[in-house]
């Protein structure tokens, strides 16, 4: 583990972003689900306008996830669904995949 603790968040809002982002995936890998959301949903509300699709996307992405996990699947599949719209409209075929390989939380 980390020696000495974290910096503040970063001056840009894109890596305020991107690491609140990575944060609320490590709370997500330690199953802390509830802090993993609401770190996905300061992420979102952090990112500057007009922020990138993809960033918006991967977001999205994991949030569903969160919410599958936290039994709202209505609210993460319409997460996935804006995801996975965003990807295709970016033409981003990695993030398209990484969406259709969690839906099947939702099935």
């Amino acid at each position: 583990m980390l020696r000495e603790p974290v910096s503040a968040l970063p001056n840009s809002a894109e890596l305020q972003c991107r690491f609140l982002l990575d944060q609320g995936q490590t709370e997500f890998s330690l199953s802390h689900y509830p802090e993993s959301k609401r770190l996905f949903d300061q992420s979102l509300q952090t990112r500057e306008f007009p922020s990138p699709a993809i960033l918006i996307a991967e977001i999205e992405l994991r949030r569903g996830a969160v919410l599958a996990r936290l039994d709202d699947a209505a609210e993460g599949e319409a997460d996935l669904r804006d995801a996975l719209r965003l990807a295709r409209q970016s033409k981003d075929t990695y993030l398209e995949a990484s969406v259709l390989g969690n839906w099947d939380s939702y099935a």
